[in-house]
């Protein structure tokens, strides 16, 4: 019998470890979308003894045997990728112990009920001690991680590899303070939108948004669709991603924006998967939280919101939205891109979404530098929001309980949301350079996507988690992240469409 190589000894127990990460997206998917319940306290128990064999095999003696040996044997880039991600996984969770992966999955499953419960209450305190118990458990598990590391620059690595706060806060800085002059510079612009909210069926805009999304390129022999409070993606297979919506928000446009976002990161899943040297490893994953975002971003503002898109989808979705007939194609697009301060970070504008982040970003560093209490945390939250977004919060409900995230305890992820606005400009420049800007639009006009769904899957999704996202965005870009990027673009789209003469 041959004796297994290095490198093949690292794929079979990497393979084990994607196989239980799909096990455990297809438990959430259930209890997201279809669970009962009743199920509940069994589900927190499935959970958390998933994520203990999870555990268990990422920091095993034969995992470091194994990263130990394929290191030095790997030949490919994929194989040097796999060992890179895998010894990456043992050093950040060799140290957490087990007894504190349990404490979490529990801590989690119970905050996920308590934030339920105070969301639908409106009353912040009784989601408070959940939060302060796993804020207190994942503050644990980072030092265990990275014990000469601020525990929130570890949480933002996490997600987005190198970053930190001393990255993001002038990153930020520029973005916040770019997006202020845009609203100042428009504050006399006051498009209509009220046919926005003049009802539709519910059937019908599931039904235009199926339309969509399979026009997008997603495929729904290898996916599925599903509806959830919080609209979703998640890869229960190599072959099997799902995406999730909701058809309750009052804004038609909403479901349309969710289905288009949740797609563009199924299409990245789905696409990394066609790569047949890295499809079922971890290697299949995005290159990280920040360039997924991106992708998701892309398709539901840069090209969902734009004047082509809509030239060639437009007729079509007066078929399924008859209250539209009476609706300019240009006062369409005029009112999906209306701006304005809002409550709720999901429905908010593309403008000023990324300010609904700066907020949470805020937050999130004072709840790990413990710089505001636990019971003050509404009110911090309430005042950025008066000075970051300009909106007056009127309750917990539509302020700090307006999430899941947290309660999930996933601190430090909200900062890739404008990461990858940010990112998703830097690609569609260099998208519009290396086709033509021209192309592109005709393109959208048409309904065939695949000039550009080809551009993104031979530059961005087919190299899955190959090269570390700094290194991807380098490559595909010339230059690392990039405010300016981002606010020149919407400079360019909002004074086209309210200052200019045309769209």
């Amino acid at each position: 019998m041959r004796k297994e190589s290095s490198i093949e000894r690292l794929r079979r127990l990497d393979q084990e470890i994607v196989l239980l990460n799909h096990i455990q997206a297809m438990l959430e998917w259930d209890l997201e979308t279809v669970m009962p319940e009743k199920a509940e306290g069994e589900r927190a128990e499935e959970l958390s003894f998933i994520s203990r064999l999870i555990h268990e095999r990422v920091t095993s003696p034969e995992m470091s045997d194994a990263i130990a040996a394929a290191v030095d044997e790997a030949v490919s880039e994929e194989d040097a990728a796999l060992a890179r991600i895998r010894e990456k996984a043992y050093f950040s969770e060799r140290h957490v112990p087990d007894e504190l992966v349990t404490a979490l999955s529990e801590a989690k499953s119970a905050a996920h009920s308590a934030w339920l419960k105070a969301r639908e209450a409106c009353e912040w305190q009784i989601f408070q001690p959940a939060l302060e118990n796993l804020v207190s458990l994942v503050s644990e598990k980072a030092q265990a991680m990275e014990p000469s590391r601020d525990p929130y620059d570890t949480m933002l690595s996490h997600y987005e590899h190198g970053m930190s706060v001393s990255v993001l806060d002038p990153v930020f800085e520029s973005l916040e303070n770019g997006i202020h002059r845009l609203m100042d510079e428009l504050s006399g612009v006051h498009p209509d939108t009220s046919f926005l909210s003049a009802g539709y069926d519910s059937a019908a805009m599931e039904a235009f948004c199926r339309k969509v999304v399979t026009k997008m390129g997603f495929d729904w022999s290898r996916g599925r669709a599903g509806v959830s409070a919080h609209p979703f993606t998640s890869t229960l297979g190599a072959d099997d991603v799902g995406i999730t919506n909701r058809f309750t928000d009052e804004g038609l446009f909403d479901s349309i924006g969710s289905a288009m976002h949740e797609a563009g990161h199924a299409l990245y899943e789905q696409h990394a998967s066609l790569n047949e040297r890295i499809k079922g490893t971890s290697v299949c994953d995005g290159a990280s939280m920040g360039v997924h975002e991106s992708q998701s971003r892309f398709w539901e503002n840069i090209m969902g919101r734009s004047y082509a898109f809509w030239s060639g989808m437009y007729p079509e979705l007066r078929k399924y939205v008859p209250a539209l007939n009476d609706v300019s194609l240009d006062a369409f697009v005029r009112g999906i891109n209306a701006f304005s301060p809002s409550a709720i970070r999901v429905n908010a504008d593309e403008l000023t979404y990324s300010l609904h982040i700066i907020i949470r970003y805020e937050v999130e560093k004072a709840i790990f530098a413990g710089s505001v209490s636990f019971s003050d945390l509404p009110h911090y939250w309430n005042e950025l929001s008066r000075k970051i977004l300009h909106y007056e919060v009127r309750n917990d409900s539509e302020g700090i309980l307006q999430d899941c995230h947290w309660s999930g305890g996933d601190f430090g992820y909200f900062p890739s949301y404008a990461v990858g606005n940010i990112y998703a400009s830097q690609f569609y420049e260099t998208m519009n350079a290396e086709l033509g800007e021209e192309n592109v639009e005709n393109a959208l006009r048409s309904g065939d996507y695949f000039l550009i769904t080809g551009w993104q899957n031979d530059r961005i999704w087919s190299k899955g988690a190959i090269y570390e996202p700094e290194e991807l965005v380098m490559a595909v870009t010339g230059r690392t992240l990039d405010a300016s990027a981002y606010i020149n673009y919407l400079e360019k789209r909002f004074r086209g469409l309210y200052l200019g003469s045309e769209l």
